[in-house]
């Protein structure tokens, strides 16, 4: 492929820019459209910021000029702009030119895509990556969301009967390859219960969990000194770009609930099962039956094929103490009650990780085991603390992990009624309110050291 046209330039779109200027060495030229104004400046600037070469990089300011000469198209915008976007690239682009698309819910996507090229001799490659990093926008973007080692461009298979088509999807598979970024082949319906399932329903939960600490003054004053696993569950809900009313997060999120939403649903009653099962054992300060519900769902969460340093429940308890001795916080005259912190802020994330766990168990867990994408893996590391200790500690604080359980419920049910609804104000409510609350959480409080100390073993 020598040259490249992307189209939408957000996190995903600028971390595939940044791959190919990295690693594409016979790309001649790659260039990018996006109807965002503000995206170009954004770009270079985060280009500028990893020290990456900008010379083969070309912003046009239609979609003829983008893909008129272009070998490969990439279209990297919301699902919901598919549709007139291909559509406009079919008018433009050269015969025989290979399309591709990041779409996370697969089966509308190709559908859009299909129809707005349907006059067209374009060949169409459905693909998607199965990684992204916190937050959303190019000042997010990274090469790892591509290279990472946890990273898989999925080639989604459709009607490739055809020789033309066949070899379509080869040369796709071999220049992502060639960007040392590893495929895989898979049908649509299992890559949209696949995402349904590891990423779908849990940025739903994160949203959700946003919301409840909004609607609730103690939770959100607990939420504000988060320690490492709630900021690693929440990092989804990250939006460096939620200002003058314009919500990354949003164009993103909306069309991706609304379009895969029988597999979100399908994966929330599984999440609901796991989850009331050990509500029923807490309630009745079961501890026996808590340690063997950890237990089991540490012993799957550790089959997973994991490349980042995760902490130990002590680096927890590191951080709750850091914060409750801050000068700065007795200064201000906060107050914090211990319980309420802990429950909130560690045993509250361990829960809703054990239960996305065991719904991943009870449904194709070898796969999920070897291809989760970050934010299944960062939401669920809670689940690999010791289930010794928070067994016990969810008896010894069992009133306030009860009311925590119990605000987050009641915010996830919520979202689900109007996820089955088609309620889109509430929805949109959810997405653009989830970064009120994640974007001012503090960063990690631990230096390199003291994080090595608490490593997981």
């Amino acid at each position: 492929m020598k040259k490249i046209a992307i189209i939408g330039c957000g996190l995903i779109g600028t971390s595939i820019l940044m791959t190919i200027i990295k690693y594409g060495q016979s790309v001649s030229s790659i260039t990018v459209f996006d109807n965002n104004p503000k995206t170009e400046d954004l770009v270079f600037q985060r280009l500028q910021d990893e020290n990456l070469d900008d010379s083969r990089v070309f912003f046009v300011s239609s979609i003829k000029e983008a893909v008129s000469n272009s070998d490969l198209i990439i279209l990297a915008s919301p699902i919901d702009s598919f549709r007139a976007l291909s559509y406009q690239i079919s008018l433009h682009a050269p015969k025989n030119a290979i399309l591709t698309d990041m779409g996370s819910a697969k089966r509308i996507s190709m559908s859009y895509i299909f129809e707005g090229i349907s006059q067209s001799d374009i060949l169409y490659v459905a693909a998607h990556n199965g990684n992204g990093s916190k937050g959303s926008g190019p000042m997010t973007a990274c090469t790892e969301n591509i290279v990472g080692p946890n990273s898989y461009m999925f080639l989604v298979e459709g009607n490739t009967t055809s020789p033309g088509l066949l070899k379509a999807y080869k040369e796709v598979e071999l220049f992502w390859n060639s960007l040392s970024t590893k495929t895989l082949r898979l049908d649509v319906d299992a890559h949209d219960r696949f995402f349904g399932k590891c990423s779908h329903l849990p940025h739903g939960i994160v949203f959700s969990l946003m919301i409840a600490a909004i609607e609730n003054k103690d939770v959100s004053r607990n939420f504000m000194l988060a320690g490492t696993a709630l900021r690693n569950l929440s990092r989804i809900a990250l939006d460096k770009d939620n200002n003058n009313g314009f919500s990354a997060l949003l164009k993103m999120w909306l069309p991706i609930f609304m379009h895969n939403k029988t597999a979100i649903l399908e994966s929330a009653i599984q999440f609901e099962y796991r989850l009331n099962l050990l509500i029923s054992a807490i309630k009745s300060d079961d501890k026996a039956r808590i340690q063997s519900m950890l237990l089991k769902a540490r012993e799957y969460r550790s089959s997973f094929q994991e490349e980042d340093l995760r902490e130990c429940l002590d680096g927890e308890f590191y951080d709750i103490e850091q914060t409750i001795t801050s000068e700065t916080l007795h200064d201000n005259r906060i107050e914090h009650d211990y319980s309420s912190l802990l429950a909130s802020n560690v045993l509250l994330p361990c829960i809703i990780s054990y239960a996305q766990v065991m719904g991943a168990f009870d449904n194709n867990p070898d796969f999920i085991s070897q291809y989760a994408p970050a934010s299944f893996r960062d939401g669920t590391a809670p689940s690999l603390y010791c289930h010794e200790k928070i067994a016990d500690l969810l008896t010894q604080h069992r009133r306030n992990v009860l009311r925590s359980i119990e605000s987050f419920l009641t915010s996830f049910k919520d979202f689900l009624i109007a996820l089955e609804r088609d309620d889109i104000d509430t929805l949109e409510r959810f997405i653009i309110s989830a970064p009120t609350i994640r974007n001012l959480m503090p960063s990690p409080r631990k230096g390199a050291d003291t994080r090595e100390k608490f490593r997981c073993t």
